[in-house]
Parts: C-alpha cells; sequence; structure tokens
C-alpha cells in the first residue's frame, strides 16, 4: 500500500507565516500612525509658538511619544495586543500632559507630585485593558482644557494643542481598539492553528506506522506466498512420476489378466480415469504457478496467438461437436505476458466448449478487439449457463458449478481471474441459467502496439 504523504500534511503550510507577517504589518501602521501624528504636531506648534522654551515642551512630547511607542512595539511582537493598543493610545494622549506639567513646574514647583501620580495611574492602566486605559486619556483630555484657561498664560497655546491633540487621540484610539482587537483574534487563530498542526502531526505519525506495519505485513505474506507457489510447483512437478507409474502398472494389469471380469475391467477404468483427473489437476496448478510468476511482457501476435490456442484445444473442440468462431481485429498487437494471453484464451475457450449439452449445437464465438488503453476479451457460448447467484463464485478455485459436465478441476477460471487482476482489469459474466453464457474480460494493461486495417 502506497500514501503520498503530501495528502496527510496542511496544503498551505505558511498560515501561521502569513498571521505573523499580518501582525507585524498591524504594529509596523500603529508606529506610522504615531509618528505621523507626533511630527505634525510638532510642525504645527512650532509654527504657531516660536521661542526656545516651547521648543523643549515640544522635544518632551516628541520624547514620551517616541517612547511609549516603542514600548508598544515590543508589546505587540511579544503577542500582547491589547496592552500594546493601550501604549499606542497613550502614545497621543499622554505627551501633551507631560509637556504641560513640565511647563508649570519650570515657572512654579508645584506640579510635579502630580506627575508622578499620574505616570503611575497610566501604568496601573496599562495593566488593566484597553477601556481603562481609553478612560484615563479622557481624564487627561479634561485636565488639559481645565488647566490651560487656569493657570497663568505662559505663551503657549494649550488650547489650540488640546483641540488638536484630542482629534488625532480619537483617531488613534479608534485605530488601535481595531488592530488591537484583529491582533487578539490573530493569536487565538494562530493557536488554534498550531493545536490543528500538532494534532495532524500524530495523526501522521500513527499512519507512518500503521503503514509501516501493514507493509511489514505485506511483505510477510508475499514471502509465504512466493513460498507456497513454489511448494506448489514442486509438489505437481514431483506428482507426475508417481502418476505416470500408476497409469504405466494400470494399462500392464489390464495387458496380463487374461480372463478379466467385468469387475477388473470396472475397477481398471476407474483407476484410468481417477489418473487422468489427477494429472488434469496437476496441469492446471502448474498453470495457476506459471500464471502468479509470469511477469516477461512482449509484443503478442493476438490473431496468431488465438490460432494456436484453438489448435491445441482441436482434440478436446472434435470430442464435443463443438464450432469455435474467431473474430480478432486485424493487425492487433499487443504488449503483454505471453502466458497470460495463451491462458486466458485457453481457460475461456474450453470451459466454453465443455459446459455444454450433447442434444444442441455447440457454437462458442470469440472476439478480441481494441479498447484503448487495453485490449477485451469476449467468449460466448450457447452452453448450459449459470444461475445468476453462482456466477460470483465462477472464479474462485476448485468451484464447480455443474457436476454433471465431470472433466475439469474448477482452476481454470480462476487461472482468468488472477490474470485479469495482473491486468488490472475486470471480468463479468452474462446470461440466464438455460440460456447460454457470455464471459467479459478487460485487461487495460494489455495495451496496443499496433492496429491495422
Amino acid at each position: 500500500m502506497s500514501v503520498r504523504y503530501d495528502q496527510l500534511t496542511p496544503t498551505d503550510s505558511s498560515v501561521g507565516e502569513t498571521l505573523s507577517r499580518r501582525v507585524t504589518l498591524l504594529t509596523w501602521l500603529q508606529l506610522g500612525l504615531v509618528v505621523l501624528l507626533g511630527t505634525g504636531i510638532v510642525v504645527i506648534l512650532l509654527a504657531m509658538t516660536p521661542g526656545e522654551s516651547a521648543r523643549s515642551f515640544y522635544l518632551v512630547m516628541v520624547a514620551g511619544m517616541l517612547a511609549l511607542t516603542l514600548c508598544g512595539l515590543a508589546v505587540n511582537r511579544s503577542g500582547h495586543y491589547r496592552i500594546a493598543s493601550g501604549l499606542t493610545i497613550m502614545a497621543v494622549a499622554t505627551p501633551p500632559w507631560l509637556a504641560l506639567l513640565v511647563d508649570v513646574h519650570v515657572r512654579s514647583g508645584d506640579l510635579m507630585p502630580l506627575t508622578y501620580v499620574v505616570l503611575s495611574i497610566l501604568l496601573t492602566a496599562l495593566l488593566l485593558n484597553t477601556s481603562f486605559t481609553l478612560m484615563v486619556a479622557g481624564i487627561q483630555w479634561v485636565a488639559l482644557l481645565v488647566l490651560s484657561f487656569t493657570l497663568p498664560d505662559s505663551g503657549f497655546n494649550w488650547a489650540s494643542l488640546l483641540t488638536m491633540v484630542f482629534c488625532l487621540s480619537v483617531l488613534a484610539a479608534l485605530y488601535t481598539i481595531v488592530t488591537g482587537r484583529d491582533g487578539t483574534q490573530i493569536r487565538h487563530q494562530a493557536d488554534e492553528i498550531r493545536q490543528d498542526q500538532r494534532a495532524l502531526q500524530d495523526r501522521l505519525t500513527q499512519l507512518e506506522t500503521e503503514i509501516a506495519r501493514r507493509e511489514e505485513a505485506e511483505l510477510g505474506l508475499q514471502r509465504r506466498n512466493e513460498a507456497l507457489q513454489q511448494f506448489v510447483y514442486m509438489a505437481s512437478h514431483d506428482l507426475r512420476e508417481p502418476l505416470r507409474a500408476i497409469q504405466g502398472f494400470g494399462e500392464l494389469m489390464a495387458v496380463e489378466v487374461e480372463q478379466p471380469t467385468a469387475a477388473f475391467d470396472e475397477a481398471a477404468e476407474e483407476v484410468r480415469s481417477a489418473v487422468l483427473r489427477m494429472r488434469a489437476l496437476i496441469d492446471d496448478l502448474l498453470q495457476l504457478s506459471r500464471v502468479e510468476t509470469a511477469s516477461v511482457v512482449e509484443v503478442v501476435d493476438v490473431a496468431a496467438a488465438v490460432a494456436v490456442v484453438v489448435s491445441d484445444l482441436s482434440l478436446l473442440i472434435e470430442e464435443h461437436a463443438a464450432e469455435v468462431e474467431v473474430t480478432v481485429a486485424p493487425g492487433l498487437h499487443i504488449e503483454a505476458p505471453p502466458v497470460h494471453v495463451r491462458s486466458l484464451l485457453q481457460n475461456l475457450i474450453s470451459n466454453a466448449v465443455k459446459y455444454h449439452p450433447d442434444q444442441r449445437g455447440n457454437h462458442v464465438q470469440v472476439h478480441v478487439d481494441p479498447q484503448p488503453p487495453g485490449t477485451r476479451v469476449v467468449v460466448a457460448d450457447d452452453g448450459l449457463g449459470v444461475a445468476k447467484e453462482d456466477q460470483e463464485r465462477m472464479f474462485q478455485p476448485f468451484v464447480r458449478l455443474d457436476k454433471r459436465v465431470r472433466d475439469g478441476s474448477g482452476v481454470g477460471l480462476a487461472v482468468v481471474d488472477r490474470i485479469v487482476r495482473a491486468a488490472q482489469g475486470t471480468a463479468t459474466v452474462a446470461g440466464a441459467e438455460t440460456s447460454g453464457l457470455t464471459v467479459v474480460t478487460y485487461l487495460p494493461r494489455w495495451s496496443i502496439v499496433a492496429e491495422s486495417s
């Protein structure tokens, strides 16, 4: 038994890699969004508020924004997508707040402790979930709005900054919520795929073990079958000599007895018939053994092969007063084991000739024609026929369905079945119990070599 392993493995082995690339793409999109927003804010504010102190505030904003973004990138790469989304939101919402605190601290020094409180709240929010992070960001926006109107004027346009940061933060929040949820789904999908791959790998290992066990069993069975075939061949060959001796002594006894009785003549005839049946059985077993071992493929002239078989069966045909009509496609040559061709034709024709009632004309038709890629052989007779329930048993060894016919051992159609199986073909039977029998064999591996009109 052969198994294609590529049928057992996932057809798309890069699914996990595709998901990983997708997560990486989302991460870089988040990073690019934050950097773009931060750059836009800095450029606009530099244009709105010139001065050395203002630039220092903006640098604090950019530094905080980039620091949170890089942290989000690292967390995202580790697989914690919701925390990474929260860091991205904070990267947009927190730096303006920190810049305001720095501004107030430079001028008054009163709000520096509040800075540590805010940072602690942010860290706690990030460790919880994205929703709490959004709430903390909203508190920052409200605080910015209040402080921008209550603190002394420092020349810094906090109201404009608040409006801009609020709009950009909303966009960033929406984007990161979507990508964070998407990243979580991707992680779950990747986990499921890895579990499926592990289960599939376990199943593949089991199948490989089962295949190895079956191959070993088939190899042992093949060896035993070869040994059995060799035994059948040797036993059949060695039995010929004792049978020949029995037949010779029986004939000698018939000659030496001067006044044989009727009982003696009857016994001698029974011995002779038994010897002939035994020799026929041995010949059939030898034929079956040769069919099992024949593997040499040659170009066979089908018409010539049929003519030789009919000639070899001429005595049997004459004995049963049969008429054999042969139709072969002109110029048909096939590639097949010659032993198989002769055995198939001989067994089908002899079987059709023997199984026939004496009171009717014995007419046998043989048709051989090409059916690409193989060859079809049809043998039809008007003989005894076979009951439908017995047609499946016809091709079993040593099965003789009609006891009225004494000739034969029940091996002939078993030989036909082995030949058909070797050619990866089919054998079908048609006919009723009293209206003759038609055996149709199709042999795909008997390939056509030449056919000319």
